[in-house]
């Protein structure tokens, strides 16, 4: 095969719950940037494993539903950011579960994402024999090309976790590392699915990014029967999500984790990412605090742009004036949510955490 130029690539690596959902937004309306939202976190941990990958073998990662969010799917437990299922009429459905890519990515570049996934297909399969990290920069060349955009940026919740594995095999690629204190992203962790799910099986796993696991607990659910769609609709998601975690045999005591192990969770993937972006050239790496971005647009946007591009966009403030919109603060008090003793505890949980990215929690309001 012809050997073709890489396409610049970035990633967008936080905790999740941090704004990053809203960043996704952002870069999307960007008139340079193909923006990929969740794309390695929906394939998992499949998508950075090592060896050569033939094009059908590689189509197999791309395409094959995982048994986590098949599960959560059945559950009717997902979290909102799978848009998939939400609009028209799917070839997928929660009974047959839905392909990786398709799930969060596609939904966001394409109304009709199947036909996108056809296209996809058509590239993918006849590609040579070669390694993961090839293959997906063959696929974002592609995609590149396909929406006539310059540079991929990928941006995928908790992605600090496998920060080092995007390091090892994407070394071109530059790093966003988006933040915002630990005790806000703890609270608002606790209250969404994947986070919940997430935490109960680190009682089984023992490890930070417990994927292996999940996919386990996620089989496990499929071996049984499916819950009836009335018995679903009558209840909320957080009783689905408690359905789901005693479908997989998560203790009793995982069903509803106080949110210091959440806290715990955030510092241990601060760790890990400030570690391994630590050892990176400063010219790859931009920090942005998800607070400060929201305070001054103009100038933290100004500066991703540079970041991001040898020579500054054209009408940068048109990008920059309509990014407002996803741009909102919130007014809700994160503390509020907590008693004294919740916010104790919470506070502990996040003091190594906080000292890393801040330096002085007793700073932070």
């Amino acid at each position: 095969m012809e050997e073709c130029p890489t396409i610049p690539l970035a990633f967008v690596v936080s905790s999740g719950r941090c704004g990053s959902t809203a960043v996704s937004a952002v870069l999307r309306s960007h008139p340079r940037v193909l923006s990929l939202s969740e794309f390695f976190r929906c394939l998992g941990t499949e998508a950075l494993e090592p060896g050569r990958y033939s094009g059908p073998r590689f189509w197999d990662v791309l395409s094959r539903p995982r048994p986590q969010m098949t599960a959560m799917l059945r559950y009717h437990a997902e979290p909102p950011e799978v848009t998939y299922l939400t609009e028209g009429h799917r070839r997928f459905g929660r009974g047959s579960g839905v392909p990786p890519v398709l799930l969060i990515a596609f939904p966001h570049l394409v109304d009709e994402p199947d036909t996108l996934l056809d296209e996809l297909h058509d590239l993918v399969v006849p590609l040579p024999e070669q390694s993961l990290p090839d293959h997906f920069r063959t696929l974002f060349r592609w995609l590149c090309t396909r929406f006539g955009r310059e540079i991929v940026v990928e941006r995928s919740g908790a992605s600090l976790a496998i920060v080092e594995s995007l390091i090892r095999y994407f070394p071109e690629a530059r790093f966003i590392h988006l933040y915002r204190d630990g005790r806000r992203v703890a609270e608002s962790m606790r209250r969404h699915s994947v986070f919940r799910v997430w935490v109960a099986a680190q009682a089984v796993s023992q490890s930070v990014h417990p994927g292996a696991t999940l996919d386990e607990l996620g089989r496990l659910v499929l071996s049984g029967s499916a819950p009836g769609a009335g018995e679903l609709a009558a209840k909320t998601v957080d009783e689905r999500v408690d359905d789901l975690l005693r479908a997989m045999g998560l203790p009793a005591d995982r069903l509803h984790s106080p949110v210091w192990r959440f806290g715990a969770l955030w510092s241990e993937m601060v760790r890990i990412g400030v570690a391994a972006l630590g050892k990176l050239d400063s010219h790859k790496v931009l920090a942005i605090d998800f607070d400060d971005l929201l305070a001054r647009p103009e100038v933290n946007l100004s500066l991703l742009d540079d970041f991001l591009f040898a020579a500054r966009t054209q009408d940068i403030e048109q990008w920059i004036t309509g990014s407002a919109k996803f741009l909102r603060p919130s007014v809700e008090n994160w503390s509020n949510r907590l008693s004294p003793l919740e916010r104790r505890r919470l506070e502990i949980a996040c003091r190594p955490g906080m000292k890393l990215i801040y330096g002085d929690m007793n700073a932070r309001t």
